[in-house]
C-alpha cells in the first residue's frame, strides 16, 4: 500500500515537472527532450493531471501551446513546491555525489567558437561524467537560457532574472595582416583610418564609429569598408586573409597576434572594452554541474593570456 502510494506522488511530481516546463517553453517536445521522455509520455502525464483535477490546463492548438487561466493559477502554486523539491535534490547532491550529466551551454558564435571552445575541451578532462552540448548563437538586445544550464553573454544587457558571474573584460584591438600593410602602409595615427579598408562589425560599430582613448584625449573616427558582418569570425578571417583592418577582441585574435599572422596597431590607445559573463538560472542550489563548469571557467578565464593582452 505504501509503495503504491510513493509511486503516486512520484508520478504526479513527474507530471507536474513536465507541466511547468510545458509552461515555460511552449512545446511538448522541448520539453520531452530536457527531460529525456517521449512526447506522447509528457502529453499522457499532462492529461492525466486535468483528468484527475477535472480541469483543463492547456489550450492546445496546431499553432501553440498555451496555459489556461486555471492552468496557470496551477503553474504559479506548484512550480514553488516543485522548485524546493528540487532544491533538496540538488542540495543533497552538491555534498555526496560527484558531477555528472547532460551540460547545455549557450554562446555567442565568435567566443565559443574559439576561446570557450579550448576550455571546454579542458573542462572535459576534468570531469568527464558530465557530457556537454555546445549551441553557439549570436544574439544582441536580449537573452533567454530557456532549454539551457548556461549561457555566456559579451556585454551588459543582462536579464534579472538571471545569475552572472563576470569572467573578464574583453578588450578589443585594431588589428591588420602584414601583407595588407605591405601593400597599403601602416596608418600612424586613428584618423587615418579613413584612408583605409575598414571591415566594420554591423552590432558592434553600428553606427560605423571607431572610438579611441588616449590619456584624457578620446578621438572618434567614421570608418568603412568591405566586407562588413555580424560576426567577429567572419572579420578576422577577412583581416587574415589581408582585405582590410579590423577592430576585434583579444580572445578571438590573441593567438594571431602572438603568431604574427595578425599586426595590433594603436597599442597606445584605448579602444572598446566589453564584459564577458557566464550566466546562469537563479536557484538557491544550482546543479553540481553547473556550479563545476562556472567555477571552472572563472578560474580558466583568470589564468588566460587572451584576456588581457
Amino acid at each position: 500500500m505504501l509503495v503504491s502510494i510513493l509511486e503516486t506522488n512520484m508520478d504526479r511530481l513527474d507530471s507536474l515537472r513536465s507541466l511547468i516546463h510545458v509552461a515555460r517553453t511552449s512545446s511538448f517536445s522541448k520539453t520531452a527532450r530536457a527531460l529525456g521522455v517521449s512526447r506522447s509520455q509528457v502529453s499522457k502525464q499532462i492529461k492525466n493531471l486535468e483528468d484527475r483535477l477535472q480541469v483543463r490546463l492547456l489550450e492546445r492548438t496546431t499553432q501553440r501551446v498555451r496555459l489556461t487561466d486555471a492552468g496557470q493559477s496551477y503553474v504559479e502554486a506548484c512550480s514553488r513546491v516543485v522548485e524546493e523539491l528540487d532544491d533538496a535534490d540538488r542540495a543533497l547532491a552538491n555534498v555526496s555525489g560527484a558531477p555528472r550529466g547532460d551540460l547545455r551551454i549557450l554562446a555567442p558564435r565568435s567566443f565559443g567558437g574559439t576561446y570557450l571552445s579550448k576550455a571546454i575541451h579542458e573542462f572535459g578532462a576534468k570531469y568527464p561524467d558530465i557530457r556537454i552540448a555546445l549551441v553557439l548563437q549570436d544574439f544582441s538586445q536580449t537573452i533567454a537560457i530557456g532549454d539551457f544550464d548556461v549561457a555566456l553573454r559579451v556585454g551588459d544587457i543582462i536579464p534579472s532574472s538571471l545569475i552572472k558571474r563576470t569572467l573578464f573584460e574583453s578588450h578589443w584591438v585594431v588589428c591588420a595582416a602584414p601583407t595588407y600593410l605591405a601593400k597599403h602602409g601602416a596608418p600612424k595615427h586613428p584618423a587615418d583610418l579613413e584612408r583605409h579598408n575598414c571591415l566594420v562589425h554591423l552590432i558592434v560599430s553600428a553606427n560605423h564609429v571607431w572610438d579611441f582613448t588616449k590619456a584624457t584625449r578620446r578621438v572618434s573616427v567614421h570608418v568603412n569598408g568591405s566586407p562588413r558582418a555580424n560576426s567577429s569570425s567572419v572579420l578576422r578571417d577577412a583581416a587574415l586573409r589581408g582585405q582590410g583592418l579590423a577592430l576585434l577582441p583579444t580572445y578571438l585574435v590573441g593567438d594571431d597576434i602572438q603568431s604574427g599572422a595578425l599586426r595590433m596597431l594603436f597599442s597606445d590607445y584605448k579602444t572598446l572594452s566589453l564584459p564577458v559573463h557566464v550566466l546562469f538560472a537563479s536557484k538557491k542550489y544550482p546543479p553540481l554541474k553547473v556550479r563545476c563548469f562556472v567555477d571552472f571557467l572563472v578560474s580558466y578565464c583568470r589564468l588566460s593570456k587572451h584576456a588581457i593582452l
